[in-house]
């Protein structure tokens, strides 16, 4: 006779409960949100294309910084998450962070530590963390220790709402920027993801200027 066994992968999850449409509409009109669409169109752009799929660490991947006119396009494989894209080109800048700002649906508790050593360090100057209003409400423990974390320290601001847009734009002291544009979240997922990394001031402008708006909608001041 046939015995099945669970498997685990395949065994039902909860989920957590889905949003009825009104739901969504009343948190649109009580959250902060963009007034419209924002557009940015770029030229001229040398484009470089890897496949890292088989590279365990951020360092691997990203083998130097992008130039102004240079943008890096990857397939990772989940080895590494965004947060180690951060620490990546810090070591291949060997220059300070002077701004961080990073969109991310969600993060781990890890990944608050270490934004938090960043800065007690030095080597950032200020960071700006927009979160979803979705993982708030599904990851209260999660949440609630950022929120301990980061409202001790004066150089972070730390906001959530209905976001899903994962962008990191990181300026340096020496003035260089590089801007991140992923699938992936800050935490590790282990899924194959899909990153842009750019270097044109530009593309740091943009992102930084409508998740600028947002925090002075929500009443956290300028940037």
């Amino acid at each position: 006779m046939l015995t099945l066994t669970p498997n685990s992968i395949l065994t039902a999850r909860p989920v957590a409960p889905s949003l009825s449409v009104a739901r969504i509409k009343l948190e649109l009109r009580q959250l902060p949100h963009l007034d419209g669409d924002h557009k940015l169109s770029t030229h001229g752009a040398r484009r470089t294309f890897k496949d890292a799929r088989q590279i365990a660490a951020a360092e691997g991947a990203i083998d130097h910084l992008p130039d102004p006119d240079e943008e890096f396009r990857l397939v990772i494989g989940g080895r590494f998450a965004l947060f180690n894209v951060v620490l990546a080109c810090l070591t291949r800048s060997a220059s300070p962070i002077d701004t961080l700002v990073i969109a991310t649906l969600g993060f781990s508790k890890k990944n608050v530590d270490g934004l938090c050593d960043l800065l007690d360090r030095g080597q950032v100057g200020r960071l700006d963390l927009l979160l979803s209003h979705y993982f708030k409400g599904t990851s209260r423990a999660t949440y609630d220790y950022a929120a301990q974390a980061f409202g001790t320290r004066p150089q972070a601001r730390f906001l959530s709402l209905r976001n899903h847009a994962k962008i990191l734009a990181m300026k340096f002291r020496d003035g260089r920027t590089v801007t991140v544009e992923s699938s992936a979240n800050l935490r590790s997922c282990e899924n194959i993801e899909q990153m842009n990394l750019s270097g044109d001031p530009a593309v740091h402008r943009f992102h930084v200027g409508w998740i600028g708006e947002l925090f002075t909608a929500a009443g956290l001041g300028e940037s």
